[in-house]
């Protein structure tokens, strides 16, 4: 059950600050697991060159999804503390914070800095991003909520 308050212009979720820290920690090792299962199944499948530093073992993405995906639970605390519509502004957040994570991937192909960047290893970045993304953005708009 969610609480809100109707307005004539909009429906306003609120957040139960309480819990923002837990689900917070949740997202953020579900998104580290999730990644981690992903990247066993893609080395798996497309074994990934030794030569491209961000698949050379599974520690890079856990170490990368964590470190991010607390900066997204920490601009979530924000943003819930301070907007009005925090649901609805954190979402809108998360699609612009995904789009811009997305683009150094896209710009290693060709890049001699990464030799191994191959589709497939760019392909498995992007999604682990999604993946991350989608779970962080799920927990913590629906999971935070006052009942």
């Amino acid at each position: 059950m969610t609480t809100t308050l109707n307005t004539p212009f909009r429906r306003v979720s609120r957040v139960d600050q309480s819990k923002v820290w837990r689900v917070g920690g949740l997202a953020i090792l579900g998104s580290a697991v999730a990644n981690a299962i992903v990247y066993f199944i893609a080395n798996a499948i497309f074994r990934f060159p030794p030569e491209f530093p961000p698949l050379a073992s599974v520690v890079p993405p856990i170490l990368f999804t964590v470190m991010f995906t607390l900066v997204a639970v920490v601009v979530f605390a924000v943003v819930a503390r301070r907007s009005s519509q925090p649901i609805r502004l954190y979402r809108i957040i998360a699609v612009i914070a995904l789009v811009v994570s997305l683009m150094p991937d896209l710009t290693l192909p060709g890049n001699p800095m990464f030799p191994g960047a191959t589709p497939t290893a760019i392909g498995t970045l992007v999604v682990m991003h999604l993946v991350a993304a989608a779970i962080t953005v799920y927990l913590l708009t629906t999971q935070t909520l006052e009942a």
